[in-house]
């Protein structure tokens, strides 16, 4: 097997359709890295890439009314959007308890994700 790098998607598009495209709509390869794809006689097996993840990170002062703590919030995710538009982002995340998720469901439309999330350590 050997490992090939390549700014071209049309091996990994291609497994991807073929192999997860009804379960899973083709994601965008924006701020992503570079795609290696595996070959084996020739023919790809496997192909990847890495792509920028951003992660809403909000903490909030809990001794001071809802309202203010509210407040607070729209301003900085409505900094947070911005800085997204400008860098390209096109999604963010945040991992919070489920009380807070139907906050941010309602009054910004988060989504849930349909899939487990999963998270690896590198040590970096």
């Amino acid at each position: 097997m050997e490992i090939l790098e390549s700014a071209e998607l049309s091996d990994f598009d291609r497994l991807y359709k073929e192999n997860f495209g009804d379960m899973f709509p083709l994601p965008s390869n924006r701020n992503s890295t570079t795609t290696r794809t595996i070959y084996r006689k020739g023919r790809p097996i496997a192909s990847g890439l890495i792509k920028a993840f951003a992660e809403a990170i909000i903490v909030t002062d809990q001794q001071i009314p809802k309202t203010a703590r509210a407040r607070g919030i729209d301003m900085l995710v409505d900094a947070m959007l911005v800085w997204c538009n400008e860098h390209n982002v096109e999604q963010v995340h945040a991992f919070v308890k489920e009380d807070f998720a139907k906050y941010l469901i309602e009054r910004y439309s988060f989504e849930r994700t349909k899939d487990v999330s999963l998270v690896l350590n590198t040590g970096a």
